[in-house]
């Protein structure tokens, strides 16, 4: 499927997708949400892809909602978009393969909000994050009320939220918003070096590693050790768990 905001290319079982609004800094609208959606139901039903990385053209990951369509809105027509802005993020969330935002540059507001929905976060030295709504006489409708506590705590997440001040990549990397800090130069090269490290390794794994993961944020310790025994045994019915245990007792053998 074409699309006019996106761009997306393949490096092996890795796909790559790229916010491709240059002009306004990638600031998405209701068109981009929806071909992130379409994307991500595309990476869903092609087995050859393992890993997806996000990352934006030009200077900027993604600058936020663009404020141009924004400002008109009614309540109504807000309310529209931004479920669409949540569907968005939550596309990206709910993928089974890992996913990693190669950030470089701004991620303001929405783009913090899509970058957060992402596994794992690289960013570049430039780059640039915050929630500026309140700037704009609104608050966060794209997930930080409820992403960004659960990444940096409850004071950090309040402070970013409230002030709408941005901060820089070593801070980000400092209290746990991205991963890994890298020069601008190397930011995809590192971030192809860990997806085609990811891509190796037993999907099915993976994903059921993921979701056991995930499960943490809404379960209680029991309910969340009985979920990830449940993905981890499930795992012993696949033909690649036995192929990759008897490989490594046959190299133990060796040695």
């Amino acid at each position: 499927m074409d699309h006019e905001t996106l761009t997306i290319s393949r490096s092996g079982r890795v796909g790559v997708v790229t916010f491709n609004r240059p002009k306004v800094l990638n600031a998405f609208d209701t068109r981009m949400c929806m071909e992130i959606i379409s994307v991500c139901n595309e990476i869903s039903s092609d087995d050859s892809i393992h890993v997806v990385i996000f990352t934006g053209s030009g200077h900027a990951f993604v600058a936020g909602a663009d404020i141009s369509a924004m400002q008109p809105m009614t309540p109504a027509g807000a309310l529209q978009f931004l479920k669409k802005v949540i569907a968005a993020t939550k596309a990206i969330e709910n993928l089974e393969i890992p996913t990693i935002a190669a950030i470089n540059g701004f991620a303001f507001g929405g783009g913090n909000e899509l970058a957060m929905s992402f596994d794992i976060r690289i960013a570049s030295e430039e780059a640039k994050f915050g929630q500026q709504e309140v700037n704009y006489g609104i608050a966060p409708g794209g997930g930080a009320t409820q992403r960004l506590a659960r990444l940096v705590g409850y004071g950090r997440a309040m402070e970013m939220i409230l002030t709408g001040e941005p901060i820089d990549a070593q801070e980000a990397y400092r209290i746990g918003l991205v991963n890994k800090v890298v020069s601008a130069n190397s930011l995809m090269d590192e971030c192809l070096r860990i997806a085609n490290k990811l891509s190796q390794k037993s999907k099915a794994a993976l994903a059921q590693a993921k979701s056991a993961v995930k499960a943490s944020r809404s379960l209680d310790m029991d309910r969340g050790l009985e979920f990830e025994i449940q993905c981890s045994a499930l795992l012993w019915s696949t033909q690649e768990q036995k192929q990759l245990m008897k490989a490594f007792l046959d190299k133990q053998k060796k040695e």
